[in-house]
Formats: C-alpha cells, structure tokens, sequence
C-alpha cells in the first residue's frame, strides 16, 4: 500500500463513526447535526499552518493547486489535505470541557504542548486550533479490529470568537506538523532497470545488466548471475513511485557519513539515468513511534521504520530509443518528477534499502 493512500485512510477511519449503532435506530424526530466547525463550511481556504515541537508546515493554495510553501517549498499532496479538510468539516461538536486555562497542559491544548493549527478562508477570516491528548474510552465495547481511531475522540481547543475545550468525536491520529505528511510524495517509476552500476568514490565495485525487462540480472564482463531477488526490496521502491518523506529545503547530505561515498547509477529501458546517493539511516523520533502506534490495526502492525536520506538527480541521453505510448508517457513523467526533486534530500523507508545495503557491503568487504 502506497504512504499517500495508506495516510487517506488514517484520516478517512473517521467516517465509520457514522455506522456505529446503526442497527439500533431510534423512533422520533431526526436531530439536527451540530457541527465542531460549522464556520468552515462551505468556505474557500486558502491556506493552513500548523506547528508543533516536530516543526512547521505552511500550506498555501496556489491556482487550485496545494503547496508546501515553507519551510521545504515543495507541491503539497491534495488528497491528504482534501482528507482532513473533510474529516473537521463533518466533525460533530462534541462534549464542552468547563476546564481553567491554567489546566490547558493537562490535556495538551495550552499553546507549548499542543499542535497549533491557524485555518485561513475567505478574504480575511481565520480560526486557530489546538490538538491535544487522544483519548480512548476506557470501558468502550467497540471491536477495535481497525485500530484505536474507530473509538479515539481527541481534546481540541477551538480559539475563535471565544476560547472553547472540546472533546470530539475525531482523532486523527496522523495528525502531524511534520512536513513529510503534506508533502506530496511521487516519486519516478522504474519497472525494472537495465543497467545498475555501483561505485565507492571513484572506483567501480558493481556493474551490473539484464538484457530485457524483469529478466536476470548479470555481472558485467562475467558469465554469472546474480542471486534471485538481490535487489527485490529495492527494486519494490522504484516500482512503487513514492518517497517516504521530504527534508526542509536547505538540508543536505552531511559530507561525514559513511554511506556518503557511495553513488548508485540506474540506467533504465526508456533512456534515462539516475545517479543516487544515500545517507546513514535514521531512528524514527519518539513522536513517530507514539504515532504508528496508535495506528496499529489489522492492516499496520504499529511499528515506526528507520528511514534513509537520499538525493537523485537525473541524466538524460542525447539518443531516445524507440517507445511504445505508453512508455513514452511514463518517460515523461519520470522526467516532469525528476525536475522536482533533484538534488533534494528525501526519505525511503529502510525496508526497501536493507538488501542493497548488505550487497553494497558485501562489495567492498570483498
């Protein structure tokens, strides 16, 4: 499952509230819905800020089109954002909290522990919100088979007109001011490569083809192939066409890695190149793990993966083989995506980096 569509489905759990209880339907008048955020409905918002101790996001509107403005200036993932639009818009109000400011802490709404979050709509209109704890109904009856979110209501401090506590029906327990959850995160997709070579510094210590798509792969100058599925982990990434997340824009690779040193070239079946070069992984911070695992359920076991910093740049060849349609239109794309991060530091799950990892090692130890 691909990160964009499995964070939609984080924010979209929230609808199955709506099903809980509906076999046991009431006689009497319907009653009449009273929205967390009536003042957001139907209203043009054209930006969003949140901010936490994890850092900032500052999402702008741009031509119907989301960016994350700052602090990476990278195009913004509309569907997630589209998502948790939806999920406050359809959020019920809740129980009001008669709670002092002085106690705001206890709960994660004061302005130091909580998760800010300013809405801007219409011309001059803004609301200001503040996430708080999660809170999960301790002698609920629910079957929680999809996770904590079918139950978890959440501490929200509404700072409008007046300065209301909430405790609501909605979670979100994706929630992040991290910019790796807006940052729209396509990435060029790959198929299977036909050439890999793999160097430490300046010397060569893999070449590596196969003569057809998802044939054998070959050592170069030897009649040897390679062991079955020595790249599988790392050949699922490409295939997949998704990063796992983005650094700020002025972060980079720092020149003491160890891993530093070693550049991967891909070359593929549609005449382009790529040159890669990877950082030492890195431990997920406290804060992912406590997310991932509140999101544990039947399709996530909950655990937070390391992840390995990167950058591609692409090198286009002068030649352009001959393409099928459809292969012409995915070299395109590669191309259109390759403008947007190149020489940008992002994230691919250490999952998908582990198997060239041991074979990059075991290169140089030989």
């Amino acid at each position: 499952m691909s990160n964009s569509s499995f964070k939609i489905i984080i924010f979209s759990l929230i609808f199955a509230f709506f099903l809980i209880g509906c076999d046991q339907l009431k006689e009497g008048p319907i009653e009449k819905t009273i929205y967390l955020l009536p003042q957001l409905h139907g209203k043009d918002i054209h930006s969003i800020e949140l901010k936490a101790k994890e850092g900032h996001s500052l999402l702008v509107r741009k031509k119907n089109q989301w960016w994350l403005s700052d602090p990476t200036n990278f195009p913004a993932d509309s569907s997630v954002i589209g998502a948790f639009l939806q999920n406050l818009k359809d959020a019920e109000l809740g129980k009001k909290l008669d709670i002092n400011a002085a106690d705001y802490k206890i709960i994660n709404v004061d302005d130091s522990s909580g998760l800010k979050v300013k809405i801007n709509y219409d011309k001059n209109k803004s609301i200001k919100l503040v996430f708080g704890r999660i809170d999960i109904p301790r002698n609920s009856d629910q079957n929680t088979i999809a996770g904590v979110a079918m139950i978890a209501r959440r501490y929200i401090r509404i700072i409008d007109k007046t300065d209301s506590v909430y405790l609501a029906p909605i979670s979100l327990i994706d929630l992040s001011s991290s910019p790796s959850l807006w940052a729209n995160d396509n990435f060029i997709r790959i198929p299977s490569f036909k050439r890999v070579i793999i160097k430490d510094n300046d010397k060569e210590i893999y070449d590596i083809s196969r003569d057809y798509m998802y044939g054998p792969l070959l050592y170069n100058n030897k009649n040897e192939k390679l062991a079955a599925n020595t790249f599988s982990c790392f050949e699922d990434f490409l295939k997949g066409g998704q990063f796992m997340g983005l650094a700020q824009h002025n972060e980079a690779l720092s020149p003491g890695d160890t891993h530093h040193r070693y550049h991967l070239y891909i070359y593929d079946f549609l005449g382009l190149e790529y040159a890669f070069q990877f950082g030492i992984p890195i431990l997920p911070t406290d804060s992912e793990r406590s997310r991932q695992a509140m999101q544990a359920n039947f399709i996530h076991d909950g655990l937070a993966n390391k992840k390995v910093p990167f950058t591609m740049h692409l090198k286009i060849k002068n030649e352009k083989p001959k393409l099928d349609s459809t292969a012409r239109t995915l070299r395109e794309y590669n191309i259109e995506i390759s403008k947007k991060i190149t020489n940008r530091l992002i994230y691919l799950n250490h999952e998908n980096y582990v198997c060239l990892s041991k074979f990059i090692n075991k290169g140089i130890a030989g």
